[in-house]
């Protein structure tokens, strides 16, 4: 056979005849790809964003790590800059001890407005009642002439304790002598205990020597006593620090104000310095 004729069994197709070391250039069917991860080259992993687990955030407000040496890797370091970062254990520490002592203290009145309410329920405890019995005034010294006030006023007031299982204890006791709101002498009532049903007279002596007045009240005390017939219309006041007692255990101290008003005061004419209580006793105000 000529060389340049083709051996029997092949086809010609006028390309280059294959490789006969690497007939199959593309994978045979079925084959998996020959790079799954479907990267052309394997680059290296990008660096890690985040700390290592070993490292820790540095609290707020702190340095930063010094500088390494030269030839050294810096150590990872991250500043916190948000403001919603958790506090750290010294702020959480303050904040528990607010919280237990804002506990404690709502504990404590809870405590004690239920012993108060248990003690009222046991005890009922009710105010007393005053009320002044006589009054006399003397050395009653006041003209449209002079602003200076003299006179002698006594009073007795009544106190009665209407509690059947508490005694009262005043202490702390002011006696105020008042025309119309205006103050006209202060003193000071000793204190006293008055136990349970009991009735106490109390006597109060007002020496007004010398007092300022002003023109304008001086002439109404005076028209006052012109018109009603030497009769004059004077206001006592009484306040006081009480508590109640059972046996030896004392309850809440309590702020006492008692308010007799319009005492009348009857003067035989205008010019009579003088005068008594006219009428009844009078009943006063009593405020606990």
């Amino acid at each position: 056979m000529a060389s340049g004729e083709p051996k029997s069994g092949t086809t010609t197709t006028g390309h280059p005849a294959p490789d006969q070391q690497n007939q199959y250039p593309y994978p045979p069917p079925g084959a998996p790809p020959p790079n799954p991860t479907g990267m052309a080259y394997p680059y290296p992993p990008p660096p890690n964003p985040y700390p290592p687990q070993n490292y820790y955030y540095p609290p707020a407000g702190s340095q930063p790590p010094p500088t390494p040496p030269t030839g050294q890797q810096q150590d990872y370091y991250y500043q916190n800059y948000n403001p919603n970062y958790p506090p750290q254990d010294g702020q959480d520490v303050g904040r528990r001890l607010i919280r237990i002592m804002i506990i404690a203290v709502i504990a404590f009145f809870i405590f004690s407005g239920f012993i108060t309410f248990i003690t009222f329920l046991m005890f009922h405890p009710e105010a007393p009642l005053f009320s002044v019995t006589s009054a006399n005034v003397t050395d009653f010294n006041l003209s449209s002439g002079t602003t200076q006030l003299t006179s002698q006023f006594k009073f007795d007031v009544k106190a009665v304790n209407p509690n059947k299982k508490l005694g009262l204890l005043y202490a702390g006791i002011n006696a105020g002598l008042q025309y119309k709101r205006n103050t006209l002498n202060i003193i000071n009532v000793p204190p006293f205990f008055q136990p349970i049903g009991l009735t106490t007279m109390l006597p109060i002596r007002f020496a007004t020597v010398g007092y300022y007045v002003n023109h304008d009240m001086a002439d109404e005390i005076l028209l006052e006593k012109a018109k009603n017939g030497g009769v004059v219309e004077f206001n006592l006041q009484i306040v006081a620090q009480t508590m109640f007692e059972h046996d030896e255990v004392r309850m809440k101290r309590r702020i006492l104000k008692v308010y007799c008003d319009d005492i009348k005061i009857a003067f035989s004419n205008t010019t009579q310095t003088e005068g008594t209580l006219l009428g009844p006793e009078v009943k006063c105000t009593v405020i606990l």
